[in-house]
């Protein structure tokens, strides 16, 4: 074995290392059936055509895109991976998803790129069936949002034919609750395509909680500690709660979590840490951050588990740091 390939295979032992970390499989994880996959489907419908109503033709091109390219680029990943053309309806759900959270004003090219790279990830990164439904979606979105943040916080005005850029810090605290909670509430101001209407989220999400797809601990203390934090920062709550992502987020981006045999202190748990990170990095970041909340804490809570727990502490009374640092100097050394 010449130098190349010992390096090349010291390389491999601590990617493995790492992988078996971050990557440990939990037990209890229902997996997606295809009847779920239709009932999430008709819970997302109302909000698809209330948007394509509100934001015209511009709207359905953007869906009919995520929706098309997420199926084919799919498709394409398993001809390419040799694991034979087969028609995936998770991905069709999650190019859907990732639709409605896009502006119907969004550059084209954008919104190609980023079904195109939420796909690339679910193929390659996200491979875990706990993690594979909306946080590729979320990632990928997040990703392209912060490099392109100016794209991603435009909005059409409906009814007015208008754009405008709406940094969140610029009406937190400028718009009373009185004058425009119905607006919000019914979905009659600019936004995402399937996260204006609160009214029409409540309805599939009450959906779901009749066909038991979802646990209603999540959404609701989602909710309810975005309020408490928002109240105590002095936000408005019209805004915190109803003009924003909120409630999309709360009821179908939290769906990846929602489908693993957990407790329900941990779904509870889960819940106020999504609420907590919203207002935190609102206030740190002022701007909407409801998706990054989701996605920061999915990695938190598939990461941290009794097992992983239980290596940390391991680790800590008995390092071996050794045995790790043999690795990496064999992995450098000549």
């Amino acid at each position: 074995m010449d130098i190349k390939q010992k390096r090349i295979s010291n390389f491999k032992d601590i990617y493995v290392m790492v992988k078996e970390f971050f990557y440990y499989r939990q037990k209890a994880v229902t997996p997606l059936k295809k009847s779920a996959l239709v009932d999430i489907f008709i819970s997302l419908l109302p909000c698809a055509i209330f948007g394509c109503l509100l934001f015209g033709l511009r709207a359905v091109l953007v869906l009919a895109l995520s929706v098309v390219l997420s199926v084919g680029a799919d498709c394409l990943c398993d001809v390419i991976f040799k694991k034979g053309f087969k028609i995936n309806y998770s991905a069709a759900l999650s190019g859907l998803l990732l639709g409605l959270v896009l502006s119907s004003v969004l550059n084209i090219w954008l919104v190609v790129a980023v079904v195109l790279l939420a796909t690339l990830l679910r193929k390659t990164v996200f491979k875990d069936k706990s993690l594979i439904f909306t946080t590729p979606s979320l990632f990928a979105r997040g990703l392209l949002a912060i490099l392109f943040i100016g794209q991603f916080g435009t909005y059409v005005v409906p009814f007015l034919n208008t754009e405008i850029y709406l940094p969140v810090e610029t009406f937190y605290h400028s718009i009373s609750f009185v004058g425009t909670a119905k607006m919000y509430f019914f979905g009659l101001h600019g936004g995402n395509i399937g996260e204006t209407s609160v009214l029409l989220i409540l309805v599939g999400g009450i959906y779901l909680m009749l066909r038991r797809i979802i646990n209603p601990i999540i959404p609701v203390s989602f909710i309810i500690t975005t309020a408490v934090l928002s109240l105590a920062l002095g936000q408005n709550l019209a805004v915190s709660l109803l003009g924003s992502g909120l409630f999309f987020a709360s009821v179908f981006m939290t769906l990846g979590y929602n489908f693993m045999a957990a407790a329900r202190y941990k779904k509870l748990l889960y819940g106020i840490v999504c609420g907590a990170l919203t207002v935190l990095l609102r206030f740190v970041f002022k701007t909407e951050a409801v998706l990054l909340a989701v996605v920061i804490a999915d990695f938190a809570f598939y990461c941290i588990t009794r097992h992983n727990i239980k290596k940390m502490i391991n680790f800590v009374k008995k390092p071996n740091f050794k045995k790790l640092l043999h690795k990496i100097s064999k992995a450098f050394s000549v």
